[in-house]
């Protein structure tokens, strides 16, 4: 009984571990309107309407984010159009962020653009709410 409980124990952990190591992957032709929440990786190239929350997250060149972001790990080669908050940031080349950028570690590679603010904090984990961007009421409607 005993070995039996470790097994199911195991088997637990290692399929957690699966769900973390395993991306979330969103195509070039997805484009999506609500919100995105992940425990794991999201390997985003499509488009959002909408907040995307995960652990770690890689936007694509051509993605765009409309919406506020936050994640452990940001690496950006696409658009983001909101707050950012993540403890570290990768903006390369083709990086575009318009908005709040709330961060522990920042790297912004030569070609990369930031229109708005930065902000460097000690402790990403210790901050307020995200400030995240309420969906306009007007994008829900249905005209009769």
């Amino acid at each position: 009984m005993l070995w039996k409980n470790n097994k199911n124990i195991t088997k637990e952990t290692d399929s957690k571990e699966k769900r973390k190591t395993v991306p979330s992957v969103i195509g070039f032709n997805t484009h999506m309107l609500g919100n995105l929440i992940s425990e794991g990786m999201v390997d985003f190239s499509g488009s959002i309407e909408g907040n995307i929350t995960c652990d770690s997250l890689y936007v694509r060149a051509g993605a765009l984010i409309n919406g506020d972001v936050k994640a452990d790990h940001i690496t950006i080669s696409g658009r983001i159009n909101g707050v950012v908050q993540a403890k570290t940031i990768m903006l390369n080349a083709t990086g575009y962020i318009k908005g709040t950028v709330l961060h522990e570690h920042i790297t912004v590679e030569e070609g990369a653009s930031i229109d708005g603010t930065l902000k460097k904090v000690n402790d990403i984990y210790n901050l307020p709410t995200p400030m995240l961007t309420p969906q306009r009421d007007d994008d829900l409607s249905v005209e009769s």
